[in-house]
């Protein structure tokens, strides 16, 4: 389906025939979510977790970071895929890592409830069992070498364990 595994980005005609094809469904990675921007000196800051500079004002921050995933959304319609129902978080930073601001956590979240049903939050786990918010999943970063071998190969280490751990004693009785 894809020219090119390796490329970050898709090209338009790829993102088309993806779009096409009936067994996909789309998820977003936003429009610019992916981008830094200057931050401190010497570093680069997350376009979505943190402000562009000491000037942009709550509502000003919240306003760009729904606007992202907002245009996000335009794009890939104008690819002529299906409506887009979850977002897959650049570097899997919710809000909550090193450098985010204050607020990002809570910006990033109500933009999510309110553009999608699903949300990959986390890529440190390939389980998410039933009673997991499913604005907080966790997803499995899968090379586009992989065969299918390999995949199921993930999935069934990362099921939950159906027996007890036998040959344990307990070091306190």
């Amino acid at each position: 389906l894809v020219e090119n595994w390796r490329r970050f980005y898709l090209r338009p005609r790829d993102l088309a025939r993806i779009a096409r094809e009936p067994h996909w469904r789309l998820a977003s990675m936003g429009h610019r979510a992916h981008e830094t921007h200057a931050g401190e000196p010497d570093r680069r800051a997350r376009y979505l977790t943190t402000r562009r500079d000491a000037t942009e004002g709550d509502e000003a921050y919240r306003a760009r970071v729904l606007a992202d995933f907002v245009e996000a959304r335009r794009h890939l319609a104008r690819a002529g895929a299906a409506e887009p129902v979850a977002y897959l978080l650049p570097f899997a930073d919710a809000g909550t890592g090193p450098g985010s601001d204050a607020m990002a956590a809570t910006a990033i979240a109500d933009a999510l409830v309110s553009q999608h049903a699903l949300a990959f939050t986390r890529a440190d786990e390939i389980f998410n069992g039933p009673f997991r918010d499913p604005h907080q999943l966790s997803r499995v970063r899968i090379d586009g070498t992989w065969t299918s071998d390999r995949l199921l190969a993930a999935l069934e280490g990362s099921r939950p364990r159906l027996t007890g751990v036998t040959g344990f004693t307990d070091p306190m009785a």
